[in-house]
């Protein structure tokens, strides 16, 4: 597993959401569109596989004590509230994501992961590092080509 570097990663996810919505005429809604994604919160699955999401929670409706399920689709989790289960919303707003949904997903511990609320469809949605980095790829790839980029980096290459 690579370093993780936070401050990076969430500088990069807000040059991505900004890039992105840029992309949209003011008129089109679509999965972009901020208003689709009304909350959302990057996180880090902690040794005790969980993810703090307090926001994203609130905005689903979902206090401390709500009873949530999971379900994964691809190497997307899912997250929603259910009438009974062994998981729930901790008071921090923390939730444990079970180990074989984390395996499905690829996702462990320590990886940074997206936590989306989708109001409308009742869900979470948990977005590893491999779902982020081939969402992201294409976004990224005037970035990396010497001949298309804009700015030349005051830096340039980070070392090893």
């Amino acid at each position: 597993m690579s370093t993780f570097d936070r401050k990076q990663f969430h500088a990069l996810m807000d040059r991505c959401l900004d890039a992105a919505e840029c992309l949209l005429e003011p008129e089109s809604p679509g999965p972009s569109d901020r208003l689709w994604l009304p909350q959302f919160a990057v996180s880090i699955i902690n040794d005790r596989s969980r993810v703090c999401g307090p926001r994203v929670f609130e905005a689903m409706g979902w206090l401390a004590g709500t009873v949530v399920g999971f379900v994964c689709v691809g190497d997307v989790i899912t997250i929603g509230a259910v009438e009974w289960g062994r998981s729930v919303i901790d008071r921090r707003g923390h939730v444990r994501l079970p180990a074989e949904m984390r395996r499905d997903a690829g996702i462990e511990a320590g990886d940074p992961v997206l936590l989306v609320a989708m109001p409308e469809e009742g869900l979470v949605v948990v977005l590893g590092p491999q779902v982020l980095g081939r969402a992201l790829s294409p976004m990224l790839a005037p970035v990396r080509d010497p001949q298309a980029r804009a700015v030349i980096p005051l830096l340039g290459p980070r070392e090893g």
